[in-house]
């Protein structure tokens, strides 16, 4: 059974994960990040998860609250284009003595204000250098940068919705389908199932080498728990995370259920009014994050020391990167001429890749490929019942529920993915001078032939064969 740990570091001691920026906020971090040890006996017995959670929980906020200074509006005087006028406008506001007086101090600010931000622009536009720093001004307003979105045209009733909720709502429906088609859990196509391994449980230095590899900058949502907080967390209480995850792993739950999708435009698309032209990132929780990253590492050693994908997977697995998969593809075109044969290439890519993967699918094929029963669980948990919120600009839509998805921006997505194709690929390794390889959703079959009409019929042979796989599998 999971327990609570202690505090065994000093005010002062060396921490055990990186150098941060502000030596005493740490410290002070660590003379406030007690443990708490009201959580009743029974409730650890019943639900040893959650109340691990809840401690965890209310030690970031003593700690936040007693250390960290709360997040305000910023100055208007810090701003880039504030200037010398501007904060003679502005102490002439408060020598005022009448209502008059003050009237027109405040019409002479504004106008001051109008002609510091228009000589500020200029300046910028005529000493520019590069197109970046021309382009980079489209994107600021009253000293803040601003994203936004072209009109959206709706697909049921065809016109342009410029609402930020109508805007969510598109892209709602067009991101995440309310319910997976019905996929059938056992195939011919299925490869042999592999026998099953053990899980060794997570370690505290394991946490820690993880914790080097992350950014403090990394936009922490939806609770505001960035990885800078983690470090002083785990620096200080090492039990924390390490109980924290195993209980997660050991019971099947992944507990962190919340995020927040923004959404990027593709590049270089002809009409951007389509929902379609737009990707969603989804912004996690790095408590959660630091787990899945960790999973993520133990899956990749697992398939590397099993074998567990094919040899044509790429951009999902280690050692298997774009630059391979073009190696790959340039040694049969090459091979292909050295016997004086005709090849044909199919490009093609999956929609809605991430967002259609069948859950219980998936989490068959983790069994199949031997990992642990109480893993499989913890994937299915992950995939399901997510709650999240587009945020659009400044606008923050309603909350919805997501019944099943892999998110994009996870460490996870790259590799459950890899798992849910790697039966198609299984089946393609019986081809006869063909070939399929996939990068991550996009897809590439190569044929070869006597003649170039028979490398056609080919290839065409191939493709139908995969969607009718991808069909089946809800893609």
């Amino acid at each position: 059974m999971a327990k609570l740990g202690t505090i065994d570091a000093q005010v002062g001691a060396e921490p055990a994960t990186a150098h941060y920026p502000t030596p005493q906020a740490e410290v002070n971090a660590y003379r406030v990040f007690d443990p708490i040890t009201s959580c009743p006996l029974i409730a650890m017995t019943q639900n040893p998860l959650q109340c691990l959670l809840h401690a965890f929980d209310a030690h970031m906020d003593a700690a936040s609250l007693a250390t960290l200074d709360r997040k305000r509006h910023p100055d208007p005087r810090g701003l880039v284009w504030w200037n010398d006028k501007c904060n003679l406008a502005y102490m002439a506001g408060h020598l005022t003595s009448t209502h008059e007086e003050q009237r027109k101090a405040n019409a002479d600010l504004w106008h001051t204000l109008c002609q510091a931000k228009c000589t500020w622009a200029h300046d910028r536009l005529y000493h520019a250098i590069e197109d970046k720093n021309i382009w980079s001004l489209a994107k600021t307003h009253n000293g803040q940068q601003v994203k936004t979105f072209l009109p959206l045209k709706d697909p049921d009733m065809g016109e342009l919705a410029d609402n930020p909720q109508c805007k969510a709502d598109i892209f709602h429906h067009q991101f995440f389908p309310s319910k997976p088609q019905p996929v059938d859990m056992h195939q011919d196509t299925n490869p042999p199932t592999e026998p099953p391994w053990h899980w060794d449980p997570i370690l505290a230095d394991e946490i820690t080498t993880m914790l080097w590899t992350t950014t403090n900058d990394t936009t922490p949502r939806p609770s505001g728990t960035g990885y800078w907080l983690l470090k002083w967390a785990h620096a200080t209480w090492l039990e924390a995370l390490t109980d924290i995850y195993n209980a997660s792993i050991d019971s099947g739950v992944h507990p962190w259920k919340e995020a927040t999708v923004v959404v990027l435009n593709k590049p270089n698309w002809p009409d951007y009014s389509l929902a379609k032209a737009y990707r969603p990132i989804s912004l996690l929780e790095c408590t959660g994050k630091l787990l899945k990253k960790i999973v993520a590492k133990q899956f990749n050693r697992d398939i590397l020391i099993a074998n567990l994908l094919s040899m044509t997977q790429f951009g999902s697995c280690p050692h298997h990167t774009a630059i391979d998969a073009i190696a790959v593809l340039t040694h049969h075109i090459q091979a292909t001429h050295a016997t004086n044969n005709v090849g044909t290439l199919l490009l093609f890519d999956i929609s809605g890749f991430y967002n259609n993967l069948h859950p219980t699918r998936l989490t068959q094929v983790i069994r199949d490929k031997g990992f642990p029963p109480n893993v499989a669980d913890w994937v299915y948990s992950f995939l399901t019942d997510c709650v999240a919120c587009f945020c659009i600009g400044v606008h923050t839509s309603d909350p919805f529920t997501i019944s099943h998805s892999t998110p994009q921006g996870s460490p996870l997505s790259l590799i459950l993915s890899a798992f849910y194709t790697s039966a198609l690929l299984h089946h393609t390794m019986s081809w006869q001078h063909s070939n399929l390889s996939l990068y991550v959703n996009d897809g590439a079959i190569y044929t070869t032939s006597a003649t170039k009409r028979a490398a056609a019929s080919k290839v065409a042979t191939k493709y139908k064969e995969v969607l009718q796989w991808l069909h089946q599998n809800g893609l």
